[in-house]
């Protein structure tokens, strides 16, 4: 990944036109300096996005997936469960992703985590402070370490317009 700005114009555009094309988009931002905080979210407007980039700090990677796999969505239940034991299989690292929002301090992100067995799935989804009885979503973390045509990254840019990354 390089060193390329959310306010390039190039990174503007592609999300743009991505999201005219996808209806919705998947997100990984990656917080600098936190310990390897990070949300995964997603985002159905232009609008939607730009106003989530202006609350995040410089520094903050952002990856954008054009296409990904987290196709099963619901409230974390039994229903939901019996679906994803159906599917879990055919992960190859699934990702939990929790919909709704936790807000501490003066950090927001959505809960999200890798399971591993059906089991840890199961005691997340009916146990799991971020995800019992939450609106949910299930499926292969997409790869964000290669670049491809359906992945863009860029980062926030200091108050002057500068680009500065940091540890993630």
């Amino acid at each position: 990944m390089d060193n390329s700005s959310t306010e390039s114009k190039h990174f503007k555009d592609t999300v743009a036109k991505w999201m005219k094309e996808e209806k919705e988009l998947l997100i990984l931002f990656r917080f600098a300096n936190v310990g390897g905080n990070k949300s995964w979210e997603f985002f159905s407007s232009v609008e939607q996005f730009e106003y989530r980039l202006a609350e995040l700090p410089s520094k903050t990677s952002v990856i954008v997936f054009k296409k990904h796999g987290l196709r099963l969505r619901g409230v974390a239940d039994k229903s939901f469960f019996e679906q994803a034991k159906s599917q879990f299989a055919n992960y190859k690292y699934a990702l939990l992703i929790c919909e709704q929002i936790v807000k501490i301090g003066g950090y927001t992100w959505y809960p999200s985590m890798n399971v591993d067995t059906l089991e840890e799935l199961e005691e997340e989804l009916f146990e799991g402070f971020y995800f019992c009885g939450r609106k949910v979503a299930l499926g292969s973390e997409p790869n964000w370490l290669v670049n491809d045509e359906n992945l863009i990254a860029a980062y926030i840019p200091n108050e002057d317009g500068v680009v500065e990354t940091g540890a993630y």
